[in-house]
């Protein structure tokens, strides 16, 4: 089990570093060959699908809990029909996820604001194409399911990095070739239809039980009802990652898009990192639930701890060099300011132990209430910047902030939900002031450090990750957990040696 979390981990890595790299390279370009307008558009255009596709039932992420839960009976019948059902759940949610599609591509007039410069027949176009490779996701990610759930997500990973990169160079070319964001589409198309045909060869032929076996009435019900709540909160996570750059497109225009996704780079990065590092080990986690709960109860405290020290560790380094980040990367015009900075980097925090919480939450297949204060929570979040805009016109500093401020009583939820399931101790309120105390100095130090070349930058990088990472792991990591990460490391120096 130990070789799968390693395995799990490597590839989740390399897959965040070809993302980050290929992110960082291309922005600049398709920024330069599009104008900011036309990226904006693209980028709201992916995120309505995001949103969108809270439509498609949930089977693949409904399947891969499953597996997760069954592997280790040994029930390769059950584990086939379940496999059966997602598939049948997928075809059944494709009319209307095609259906929401439609009404996005229509309706992208008044979601997406442009200026004149930008073509509205582009847009809907693009968003017709997302919309299709939305439409073939929920089929075409059932076999990744199935690996991930087994414990060898590893392998689905290396698969997404080829694609992921070659769908990025094909948005490249086609942007240096002078083609619309249409063609960008086509590119996002091409990876998902050539990842999900490459897993589906790959499953068929290694996995015994991964092949259609007629499930019965009441195990389809049984599944389909786990895979409508998490559909639910699919909706929600899909909200939290995408809610802000929504609302900015509708409220504020596709420019200010631009803006703030070249602002929430890093961030994004940084929430990858943890999910990754999550999505390891719950597998494993999940197996133990059934089995061994007091080891899972002891791995789950540790990947907590692990989690808001990454994600503390990032916010710090968000207040103290996004600016300087920004402005060396594409220009100081880009960046949205101090305050919108430091509402991001707090909303990061938020969400990192939100989605840890609620990972956790999946294991237990209890998602019903947490669904329900997901969708009123989401709720929220867009009630209260449209009744801001009645009054006032709406900034993006009062629109995360609000935003930011919904979610509190979710995250309070989740991890009350996590510790009376699980039966684990808080957090700590010795962690939670250590991480304040070090991004309240980060924020200060922020506007006063302004580094004017990547030298500095780097330099200025490795002087915050030499102080903060002692401070955070002495004052988050239990002894435990510093225990086993150094025996981790201790062992990969040696097989390396």
């Amino acid at each position: 089990m130990k070789q799968q979390i390693k395995r799990n981990a490597l590839a989740y890595y390399c897959y965040f570093a070809v993302t980050a790299v290929a992110t960082f390279v291309t922005s600049p370009f398709l920024i330069g060959y599009l104008g900011s307008g036309s990226f904006g558009a693209f980028k709201a255009a992916q995120k309505l699908m995001d949103i969108a596709s809270v439509a498609d039932g949930r089977s693949a992420q409904a399947l891969k809990w499953i597996t997760a839960r069954l592997l280790g009976s040994g029930d390769h019948e059950r584990l086939s029909r379940s496999v059966s059902s997602a598939v049948l759940v997928a075809g059944a949610f494709m009319l209307p996820l095609l259906s929401v599609v439609t009404l996005i591509a229509f309706a992208s007039d008044s979601l997406i604001r442009v200026d004149e410069t930008t073509e509205r027949a582009l847009i809907a176009s693009c968003v017709a194409i997302l919309g299709l490779n939305l439409v073939l996701s929920p089929l075409l990610t059932i076999p990744d399911a199935a690996l991930v759930g087994s414990n060898r997500g590893y392998i689905s990973t290396v698969s997404q990095t080829f694609w992921f990169a070659l769908a990025n160079a094909l948005m490249v070319f086609f942007a240096w070739a002078g083609y619309s964001i249409v063609y960008l589409a086509l590119a996002v198309l091409i990876g998902t239809i050539g990842n999900g045909l490459s897993l589906l060869v790959y499953t068929r032929r290694s996995t015994q039980w991964f092949r259609w076996a007629r499930p019965s009435r009441d195990e389809v019900r049984s599944f389909t009802g786990l895979s409508g709540w998490l559909l639910a909160w699919a909706g929600v996570e899909k909200f939290l990652l995408a809610g802000e750059l929504l609302l900015i497109s509708s409220m504020i225009g596709a420019t200010s898009v631009t803006e703030y996704v070249l602002a929430t780079y890093v961030s994004q990065l940084i929430l990858a990192v943890t999910l990754m590092t999550a999505s390891a080990v719950t597998p494993s986690i999940g197996q133990l639930i059934t089995l061994k709960l007091g080891q899972a109860r002891r791995l789950i405290i540790s990947l907590r701890e692990v989690i808001f020290a990454i994600a503390s560790l990032g916010a710090s380094g968000l207040l103290l060099l996004n600016g300087a980040f920004v402005s060396l990367w594409v220009g100081s015009e880009y960046f949205v300011g101090g305050a919108a900075n430091l509402l991001i980097a707090l909303a990061m925090v938020e969400i990192a132990m939100i989605r840890f919480y609620s990972q956790i939450g999946d294991l237990t297949l209890k998602v019903r209430s947490r669904a329900l204060l997901g969708i009123a929570t989401t709720a929220l979040t867009i009630l209260v910047p449209l009744g801001v805009a009645q009054f006032r016109a709406i900034t993006l500093e009062a629109m995360i902030a609000a935003i930011l401020i919904a979610r509190l009583p979710l995250l309070v939820y989740l991890a009350w939900q996590v510790r009376a399931l699980i039966r684990i101790p808080s957090i700590g309120h010795t962690r939670i002031i250590t991480a304040i105390v070090l991004m309240s100095a980060c924020y200060i130090l922020g506007t006063r450090v302004e580094p004017r070349s990547w030298f500095q930058f780097s330099a200025a990088v490795c002087l915050m990750v030499v102080v903060a990472v002692p401070t955070l792991s002495l004052a988050i990591l239990s002894p435990q957990t510093r225990r086993h990460l150094g025996e981790a490391i201790s062992r990969r120096i040696r097989k390396e040696g």
